[in-house]
Parts: C-alpha cells; structure tokens; sequence
C-alpha cells in the first residue's frame, strides 16, 4: 500500500518521524513523503534538511510559502492546495496520511478528497479554544475516513461529530516516541551547546498568540 504522508514544518516532523520510520520498515507499505511549507522556506530555516538527514527521500517538495512575496493565509492555503493535488496525482498514493490542524492541512485534505484519495487523520477529536485551528481541525475530521486519535475522549469527540465508530481507532500520541530516541542531545550536552546551565527542574514553556 502507498501511503502519502504530508509534513509542512518542524511543528510535525517531530511528531511524525516514528510513524514515517515504520511505514519505511514495514514491506506492506511504500512511504511516499510530501514535504513543503515552512520546510521549503528560507524565512523558517529551510528544515527539509532535518528530513533528509533522518535518511529519509522527499517525494514532492511543496514551496507554497514565497520568501519573497507577501501572501495572505488565504493565497497561501489556495497555493498549498494547488501543489498537493498536483503531487497527489503524480504520485497517486492509496492514501494521504495528515495530523493535525493547521489551514495547509485543511486545504490537503480538501486536495485529496477532490482527487478521490482517502485521508487518514491523526490527532482529530481534540480542542483548542480561542483558534481558528479547532474549527479546521473538526472540518479535516469530516474529510477523513480513517481517525488515529490519541485519547478515548477525543474518539468520543470524533464519534459525536458523526464518523463511524469502526473508522476510530485510539492510538495514542506518536510524538512520545521520542522519549525513546537514542540520538538525541544529553543533558550536559544541551548545556553545553546553549552556554548555560539547565539545573533541574527543567519546565518548557511555549505562548502561542492566538
């Protein structure tokens, strides 16, 4: 089975590296990687070399992000749809596999469903008040046809939204993979490299704006 898997940015990379490890592993499977977005934008440090250094090859790179013209979300979201519909069909995976609930994860969903090609979300069912992403990210539900969530409640979520309860399958969150990396930084390693020290307790804060 060919699996097309869409990853747009750093943001998602870390979540799906693992699932992307063992669809390349598995012989039942052929990894077909879209990449695009912030990945292919100087402005976000051009992060489709930190695909390529985990030993994987991109399949369809998606520049739908100018570095130097001014696009609204809307030009963005229209150029994201365009160049995911035209990689869909170039490639013509059994699947598109999308996480999330970003706007360019909307408009590739909307691609393949017009491509008549199924979509399996990962991640559906949850909730951020105050976003816009919450709307887009029930809208990808109602677009998918096969839902990797990563907690009952949100399979009740998905299932109260109408989709059928076989289609819903609870698998927890792929990004706590990487508590089991072995490549990763030490902890005096990562104080080396910042120049300061990380006495524990180590707290990670993160403000998103919206």
């Amino acid at each position: 089975m060919r699996i097309g898997v869409l990853t747009t940015g750093r943001q998602d990379w870390g979540i799906l590296r693992s699932t992307c490890l063992a669809l390349r592993g598995d012989p039942a499977f052929q990894l077909l990687l879209l990449a695009g977005g912030m990945h292919a934008s100087k402005r976000f440090g051009h992060t489709l070399s930190a695909v390529e250094s985990d030993g994987f090859t991109v399949d369809a790179t998606l520049p739908f992000l100018k570095d130097d013209v001014p696009q609204t979300i809307a030009e963005e979201c229209g150029e994201a749809m365009r160049l995911v519909e035209a990689a869909l069909v170039r490639l013509a995976p059994d699947a598109l596999l999308l996480i999330g609930d970003r706007y360019e994860t909307l408009a590739a969903a909307m691609a393949a469903t017009l491509a008549r090609i199924p979509v399996v979300h990962l991640h559906g069912g949850e909730e951020t008040e105050g976003a816009f992403d919450n709307a887009f990210r029930h809208a990808i539900t109602k677009l998918a046809h096969l839902h990797l969530v990563s907690h009952p409640l949100h399979a009740a979520r998905v299932r109260a939204l109408g989709e059928a309860p076989e289609a819903v399958h609870v698998v927890g969150a792929p990004g706590l993979d990487n508590a089991r990396r072995t490549d990763l930084p030490s902890l005096s390693e990562l104080e080396r490299a910042l120049g300061i020290p990380l006495p524990r307790p180590i707290v990670l804060v993160t403000l998103h704006p919206t």
